[in-house]
């Protein structure tokens, strides 16, 4: 594929990757070491570009576009060059593809229907192992945690009692583990009798609860920390909630 192919597929202004990180090697101490150990890990060339309209809770996204060897890795940014409150989230995207170059593995869809609960539960065990990787060079994973807090509190204000459409509380009982697990990596242990969330959702929702607590279970008694156990997760995970024929490895 070559140059002019490549920016026919994506829809977003690029930029050079020196304008797109020099600015925090400068001035994120965490970020310029992060940067220099890990950045040369990484098997292809990524394109950085600019996208005004992501939410603003995010500063990056990442978004593979197309498959096998044709593959362009791409990060979304909603500034270039980002803020530095932002560098975690830059370094989070960098580590993700790191991930995929040394063969861990993530779910994919074929049915556009499919699309979101597909990001939940890669987002449930690989952004929670990523940002566990990112604790050792400074990074704090607390106001991540957080802003997860804020976002599943205000989802879930619609509703009184668990949600009955099968995507939907498929996609709660995913977010309720992630939520334990990466409670879990950024303390470093978890006590459930801390965790105030687990004990306001458990109370209001107990049946996705009841589900979550046995996939928890499920993930712990395998672990993900090696690309072996996580397509093993993976591989329990799509049979277990009949997601055969729309969720592969």
């Amino acid at each position: 594929m070559d140059k002019a192919e490549k920016a026919d597929l994506i829809p977003w202004p690029t930029f050079s990757e020196e304008q797109a990180v020099n600015d925090l090697i400068a001035k994120s101490e965490q970020f310029a070491t992060y940067y220099k150990t890990q950045r040369g890990k990484l098997l292809r060339p990524i394109v950085w570009a600019l996208d005004n309209s992501m939410k603003e809770d995010k500063a990056t996204l990442n978004v593979s576009i197309g498959r096998g060897d044709e593959v362009i890795q791409v990060i979304r940014m909603k500034g270039i060059p980002p803020k530095l409150e932002d560098a975690g989230d830059v370094a989070h995207a960098l580590e993700t593809y790191i991930l995929e170059a040394e063969g861990f593995p993530s779910t994919y869809y074929v049915d556009e229907r499919f699309s979101e609960l597909c990001g939940v539960i890669n987002n449930t065990i690989i952004a929670t192992f990523v940002d566990s990787r990112l604790k050792a060079y400074g990074f704090d994973p607390i106001y991540e945690y957080k802003r997860r807090l804020d976002n599943a509190h205000r989802e879930l204000e619609k509703f009184q009692t668990s949600p009955t459409q099968n995507t939907l509380r498929l996609k709660w009982i995913f977010k309720y583990v992630a939520m334990v697990l990466y409670r879990e990596a950024c303390y470093g242990y978890y006590d459930e009798i801390e965790d105030e969330f687990r004990t306001w959702f458990d109370e209001r929702y107990p049946d996705i609860a009841q589900e979550g607590q046995e996939l928890l279970t499920l993930i712990r008694s395998i672990g993900y920390d090696t690309p072996d156990k996580m397509k093993k997760v993976f591989k329990k995970i799509i049979p277990k909630y009949r997601l055969n024929g729309f969720l592969f490895v």
